[in-house]
């Protein structure tokens, strides 16, 4: 279960692959931390 925190609220919650498939802020973060290692 992965939590995702935005001011300390809860704004999603899920398994990696749910919370990527949504396109919410989760998948916002992980394309913005793919895009910065490269």
């Amino acid at each position: 279960m992965i939590l995702v925190l935005v001011d300390g609220d809860i704004v999603e919650h899920g398994n990696h692959q749910d919370l990527m498939a949504r396109k919410g802020k989760y998948y916002q973060m992980q394309q913005a931390a793919a895009f910065s290692s490269e």
